[in-house]
């Protein structure tokens, strides 16, 4: 499964497994049935989970209508694509997604380049690790409310301190896929 751990205090309460695997994910993932929801143990509010694809599963935000806050980790690549299209696209997703839940989405998007091996047996004919979009936002009812602003990580090192190895981003192109 691809799975997203809810934890209070270093206890896991609960996890949610990804219901729409992406691409290839599916040869080799498991697909989650059950929508999820968890009662935050001090405020009571209620969180749900999606992740990345799920989003444009059909009817899926309906079925969280019970939820205040929910909570969508991508791991999704830079598309090549206008500032316009990327705020229309939010808005499709994002804020009509938080109109049917009725509840605030916060989309906790990965930046960086993925791994070496994980995108070429995801994606046909990958042949260069993609970038990733790094788009986190939070979304209301009525707009996006918050958006993290673009970092190009195109030639930062990174130093893996358990394996003392040094990744150094490298610039790819915007249209990966």
């Amino acid at each position: 499964y691809n799975a997203c751990p809810f934890l209070f205090q270093g206890e896991v309460l609960g996890y949610y497994y990804k219901q729409n695997p992406y691409g290839k994910e599916k040869e080799f993932l498991s697909k989650g049935t059950d929508i999820f929801m968890m009662n935050h143990p001090v405020t009571k509010s209620v969180w749900s989970c999606l992740i990345c694809y799920d989003v444009l599963l059909p009817g899926i935000f309906g079925k969280l209508q019970k939820a205040n806050f929910i909570a969508i980790p991508t791991n999704s690549p830079r598309r090549k694509e206008s500032e316009q299209d990327r705020q229309n696209r939010d808005k499709e997703i994002y804020v009509q997604g938080a109109k049917e839940s009725q509840a605030m989405l916060f989309k906790c998007c990965s930046v960086g380049q993925v791994g070496r091996d994980w995108p070429r047996k995801c994606i046909p004919g990958l042949k260069k690790a993609p970038r990733l979009q790094g788009r986190s936002l939070i979304a209301s009812q009525d707009k996006v409310l918050w958006k993290a602003k673009h970092i190009d990580w195109t030639g930062i090192s990174i130093l893996n301190t358990k394996t003392k190895e040094i990744t150094t981003y490298e610039w790819i192109s915007d249209n990966v896929l």
